[in-house]
């Protein structure tokens, strides 16, 4: 089995595997090679030998790696490209959302500080930012004061702001 990542939620389902099957993760982490039952690995996920592959980070989900797996004929765990893109953009996946009638919070999405900022301030409280694409969990800020939001906008290059 072949566990693709280097953070905390790897490090769990690699630990979590490793109790029923022999695990390779790559890259993995420090952590990770004191476990028994478990190999590091440095290259590609593609050229590590597995009956599955299990892959826990956003960025490989939506740069396609599941898809390039399973189109050589691998066992994979984990969405394909498009389904991926749901976590990879915040306002895609609000507006499949919305083209699909699924209740969902008003929002826009921005290109540009000055548009979003507008209509932010358009908007009553709490305020949500978020960042368009892939932030590691860093991309969002909740607040209850408008210029605080506003900052925000204008200290990140903003994609959408989601209310």
């Amino acid at each position: 089995m072949c566990v693709i990542g280097s953070g905390g939620r790897e490090h769990a389902l690699a630990a979590a595997l490793s109790r029923t099957a022999d695990v390779v993760v790559t890259p993995g982490n420090p952590g990770m090679r004191l476990l028994s039952g478990l190999a590091c690995a440095t290259g590609p996920a593609e050229s590590i030998p597995a009956d599955l592959y299990v892959i826990g980070p956003e960025a490989p989900l939506v740069d396609g790696l599941a898809d390039r797996l399973r189109a050589a004929g691998k066992l994979v765990f984990g969405p394909g490209a498009d389904g991926a893109q749901l976590e990879g953009s915040k306002a895609w996946m609000k507006a499949v959302l919305a083209s699909a009638g699924v209740p969902s919070a008003r929002y826009g999405a921005f290109a540009e500080v000055g548009p979003a900022v507008e209509y932010l301030r358009s908007l009553p409280g709490p305020w949500v930012v978020k960042t368009d694409g892939l932030a590691a969990g860093k991309g969002v800020l909740v607040t209850d004061d408008v210029d605080v939001a506003a900052a925000d906008v204008a200290a990140k290059t903003v994609r959408s702001i989601l209310r």
